[in-house]
């Protein structure tokens, strides 16, 4: 396995140096400068499209294990709430 040496990870206050410089080459420059973020999924958009029938079937179902430990009544009234 190849380590790298601390110096191709941080220089100075800059974290992924190495990378970075790399980066540079092949990217503008406001994409490598920018700050962290966090990535955020369409969580939304997915459970009122596309798996909205999956996830009803899971909840809904008789069966489903989160009546183990709440209410069925309210279990939908959270799906059926707008």
């Amino acid at each position: 396995m190849c380590l790298l040496e601390d110096e191709y990870k941080i220089k100075g206050a800059q974290t992924k140096y190495i990378l970075r410089k790399l980066a540079e080459k092949y990217l503008p420059a406001e994409l490598i400068n920018q700050p962290k973020r966090g990535f955020e999924i369409p969580l939304k958009k997915w459970i009122d499209g596309e798996l909205k029938d999956m996830i009803a079937s899971y909840i809904l179902s008789p069966n489903a294990y989160c009546r183990n430990f709440a209410q069925p009544g309210f279990i939908e009234n959270l799906w059926n709430r707008k």
